[in-house]
């Protein structure tokens, strides 16, 4: 594959494979330096974080080898986090906070609900995954995911309510193309919805030492996306 995409390039005109793709994707408004030079801020500033983070948690886990499920555990031995038990707890919260932010968001998964575009709750034989998915013929988009209570749900919920609203907003869009944006635009609803609505995750978790701790773990998350992306 290396030796064909290479040649797919200079075929078109270009150095390397990556210059060519950067092209092919559109990714007209930031350049491939743009790229290297975020590249470079993660390395010198989140990755020194994260690795700080991991051997603290090593040391409170007493482990004289850390791995990769290591990461996954409370570090306290505390139990799950549990923001809702039903798929119906987690709609009715999901709007409250929303409603919190801006009640044109609250409005757009109440309309979701009214037109059964919510399939939220893990049952047997569902498929596996989250998404959300716009349906351009009423213009009023679907969230698919399998919740089971936990706070990784919840975040979930969140994310793809913030595609759905960036759904809502491009309805007025004449081109169908023009309401599929790439990834890097589509997540910065999504990404940016699971922070600005931490501000109100007090409607999931009424007792405090469990809102900061779910706003720990998803800053956490954050910092860990970084170096993947």
């Amino acid at each position: 594959l290396i030796g064909l995409r290479n040649q797919v390039a200079i075929n078109a005109g270009f150095k390397n494979f990556r210059d060519y793709k950067h092209q092919a994707l559109a990714r007209f408004d930031y350049s491939v330096k743009d790229c290297l030079d975020f590249h470079e801020a993660v390395k010198l500033h989140a990755v020194p974080l994260i690795n700080e983070h991991d051997k603290n948690r090593q040391q409170k886990l007493k482990l004289d080898d850390y791995r990769p499920w290591d990461t996954s555990v409370d570090e306290e031995g505390l139990p799950p986090l549990k923001p809702f038990s039903t798929a119906q707890e987690l709609i009715d919260k999901t709007i409250a906070c929303f409603n919190k932010l801006d009640p044109f968001f609250g409005e757009c998964i109440h309309t979701m609900q009214q037109m059964k575009r919510l399939d939220l709750e893990s049952r047997l034989g569902k498929a596996p995954g989250g998404y959300q998915y716009p349906l351009y013929e009423t213009n009023v988009p679907f969230i698919f995911m399998n919740s089971v209570g936990l706070h990784r749900d919840l975040v979930t919920m969140v994310h793809e309510g913030g595609h759905a609203i960036h759904s809502f907003l491009d309805l007025d869009l004449d081109l169908v193309d023009f309401k599929s944006p790439p990834s890097e635009v589509a997540e910065l609803a999504s990404m940016s919805m699971e922070l600005m609505s931490m501000e109100h995750w007090d409607v999931f978790f009424s007792d405090p030492e469990e809102l900061k701790r779910a706003k720990r773990q998803q800053l956490e998350g954050v910092m860990d996306t970084l170096p993947w992306i």
